[in-house]
């Protein structure tokens, strides 16, 4: 019996999911596409029918998961919602699945040559978060919901630095270890920004 055109799709967002969670928890070097396949319930066969490599299916994993990242930006930062909101929103939606001892070499720039493209998928994925940032900070000034001397980069910087701060400290140290945790640390930053920022 032949695969239909939807069976072929579907077989093809399975295999990238899969691998999208393979290569998250394992890594590139230590994933392969033998793990790949038993983890999609498949045979070898469907999987190299799609991507003839593991490179190939590594580089589809990363275009589909900053792909969906970027749509779930996007629909925070074009909200109408007070600035701080969408700020918390941004904060709380980063920070959900980090937890300790936690990877997600998926998304982690690669010193290998031949992960350029995947380098440079994950480059541009984060220069379109930057820009969406800094359009929605921008908006909120003309807004008025920031003062007007507000510095657009710095505010979108902090709002960079503040998340790696936190991703740091719940992924990399015990500091943060609770839901409660993380939640009283992105009001405590929140607080922060609306005392720098805010009118």
């Amino acid at each position: 019996m032949r695969t239909t055109p939807e069976e072929t799709r579907r077989n093809k967002e399975l295999i990238i999911n899969t691998g999208i969670q393979v290569f998250s928890k394992n890594g590139y070097d230590a994933a392969n596409m033998k793990d790949i396949a038993e983890a999609a319930g498949i045979s070898r066969g469907p999987l190299y029918y799609h991507f003839d490599s593991k490179l190939t299916l590594y580089i589809a994993c990363v275009k589909a998961y900053t792909d969906r990242e970027l749509q779930e930006y996007r629909r925070i930062f074009s909200q109408d919602k007070y600035i701080l909101d969408l700020i918390r929103e941004d904060l709380y939606y980063c920070t959900r699945n980090i937890h300790a001892d936690s990877e997600n070499p998926i998304l982690t720039i690669s010193k290998k040559d031949n992960l350029e493209e995947a380098n440079q998928i994950f480059e541009t994925y984060r220069k379109h978060i930057y820009d969406i940032k800094v359009a929605s900070v921008t908006e909120a000034i003309q807004k008025g919901e920031l003062k007007k001397e507000t510095e657009v980069y710095h505010m979108v910087n902090m709002m960079f630095i503040l998340y790696e701060g936190l991703y740091n400290m719940i992924e990399k140290t015990d500091f943060i270890t609770s839901v409660d945790e993380v939640d009283q640390a992105i009001e405590s930053l929140i607080a922060l920004f609306r005392l720098q920022y805010c009118i």
